[in-house]
């Protein structure tokens, strides 16, 4: 329990009209420091109410409920509590001065005497090393991401090309790729990759217009073809860069499915669809992202594109 009503709740003394709400007053207590609460907030799963400053000291690692067998998350306390709460009346236990409840939390962030105490300074300090505490995890998390989803983001579209996309394959075997994929013989196109490692990514256009089985696959719509690939590259941690490989005329295989004029607007966008849901770590490009809007598919990105 804290020391002063500073670091959590409302100590019941310094409410004015304690007599005339003292029975409902009991229900209004926080789960930490057994003060009136402060800026309430409630679990969503068992209804736990603790003060916000309780929480953000208590739940370091993580906003979850700290009571037995729950893990639920903290949210605003409903309009019930925060309705009887308005109608106490607090005196600052620092200036003396009476507010409304609703007005008090505004006063402390003021209080000259409040905001230049031992106690204020002290849990100041502890938010703001949270807060950098917290904003670093976030910048590792975000770089863990972006390392294992895309490992050659920062690459020009010349290096992603050197660094993926093959060359080896004489001529026949480059029309076995290419015709195994364009007519959507997935056992064929299988057995190549799998069995006599063709490489997936071998240009199987004429050199140096840089298009492979996967360009080809979007071009004519071919979806087994599409996520025989996909799986492939995803479980070597290359389909985000393999989805940013450009053609020499600037198509990548998400523009190469838009852009065709082989397949019909609707298989279009089946393929986009089921692309999307399945691959949710590509990075959709603003050119791709037009394309789309232009089309009229924007309603089956799903929301965190948008």
């Amino acid at each position: 329990m804290y020391k002063e009503s500073t670091c959590g709740g409302i100590k019941l003394y310094n409410i004015e009209n304690f007599d005339s709400y003292k029975e409902i007053i009991k229900d209004m207590t926080c789960f930490v420091c057994l003060y009136l609460l402060k800026k309430p907030v409630e679990c969503e799963s068992c209804q736990t109410l603790i003060c916000e400053d309780c929480m953000q000291i208590i739940t370091i690692a993580g906003k979850k409920c700290i009571t037995p067998k729950c893990s639920g998350e903290w949210k605003k306390a409903n309009k019930f509590i925060r309705e009887i709460l308005s109608n106490l009346k607090i005196t600052c236990e620092h200036c003396f001065s009476s507010f409304k409840y609703s007005e008090y939390n505004t006063h402390l962030d003021k209080c000259p005497t409040y905001i230049n105490s031992e106690h204020y300074i002290l849990f100041k300090s502890i938010k703001e090393s949270d807060e950098k505490i917290n904003n670093l995890k976030k910048e590792v998390e975000s770089s863990s991401i972006i390392h294992l989803t895309d490992p050659h983001i920062n690459c020009s579209k010349e290096e992603l090309r050197k660094i993926l996309i093959t060359y080896s394959l004489p001529v026949d075997q480059k029309m076995e790729l290419y015709n195994s994929c364009i007519e959507g013989k997935i056992d064929k196109f299988r057995n190549l990759v799998l069995n006599k490692k063709y490489p997936i990514l071998e240009e199987v256009s004429a050199h140096n217009y840089f298009w492979t089985p996967l360009h080809y696959a979007m071009h004519y719509g071919q979806l087994e073809i599409i996520n025989f690939i996909c799986s492939h590259l995803q479980s070597k941690n290359l389909l985000a860069s393999a989805m940013r490989l450009e053609s020499n005329d600037g198509r990548c295989p998400l523009m190469c499915l838009l852009k065709s004029n082989s397949i019909q607007i609707n298989q279009k966008s089946t393929i986009l669809s089921k692309f999307l849901s399945s691959y949710s770590n590509v990075v959709i490009s603003k050119e791709v992202m037009k394309e789309i809007k232009e089309r009229k598919l924007e309603n089956i990105i799903p929301a965190h594109y948008l």
